[in-house]
């Protein structure tokens, strides 16, 4: 017994100063302006745009819905590289953007859970990862608030929504998004999350079968693009 604690100990120092060496060797940069800094500087956090609540557009079928920030400066570089730069990183502290816009309304919402937008199970293979699954994680972690992971599920593979209309995205994601079978959410408040949110149509897509399933849902996203 005594050797095994002795062998746990010896591990966590050879981790701890390794750990170390790496970081004055190789010390943390803020992905967006290179500083020495964690993922995301203060500096450039500095620089983000928080939106007035009131300018916020409705989203149909959710009961809210809030953002962290507009998706300019730091943000619009922080988070493509995210998500396409596979730089995984910058899910701490764009996580933290999420949580700290959910606190705000946190009394108001009285969330009992947190959704990540799904990704198609095959777009999810060949990125490797889903960033809202990631970003959720990191916010239900801050906020000790359970994430639920097996509640929604996409079942059909849409085109990109880059450069659609409002009309045409809801469209394209009609019936994209369904409740896992044997799931129940009447009466639960649920906090929906994206990364980015422009006109909408992916949360309110997403939203439909837990909202027919009887659930009051929020959307949140880390960046609104006007």
């Amino acid at each position: 017994m005594a050797i095994h604690q002795e062998g746990s100990w010896l591990r966590g120092v050879v981790t701890h100063c390794l750990g170390a060496a790496q970081d004055v060797l190789y010390p943390p940069r803020c992905a967006v302006c290179d500083a020495t800094a964690p993922a995301l500087c203060n500096a450039c956090r500095d620089q983000l745009e928080r939106p007035d609540p009131q300018a916020l557009p409705g989203r149909p079928g959710l009961a809210d819905y809030a953002c962290a920030a507009l998706y300019r400066g730091p943000l619009a570089q922080a988070i493509p590289l995210f998500k396409y730069g596979r730089q995984l990183e910058l899910a701490g502290p764009l996580g933290e953007l999420l949580a700290e816009a959910l606190t705000a309304r946190r009394d108001e919402w009285a969330p009992e859970a947190l959704v990540p937008v799904p990704l198609h199970p095959w777009r999810r293979f060949r990125r490797g990862f889903n960033q809202a699954e990631l970003l959720v994680r990191e916010a239900g972690r801050r906020l000790g608030l359970p994430v639920e992971l097996r509640l929604l599920r996409r079942i059909r593979s849409t085109p990109p929504q880059v450069g659609r209309s409002r009309e045409e995205r809801l469209r394209n994601l009609q019936g994209a998004f369904a409740l896992l079978p044997g799931r129940s959410v009447a009466g639960r408040r649920l906090v929906l999350i994206d990364d980015v949110s422009t006109t909408g149509a992916t949360l309110t897509a997403a939203a439909a079968p837990l909202v027919e399933a009887g659930a009051a849902v929020f959307g949140l996203s880390v960046a609104w693009e006007p």
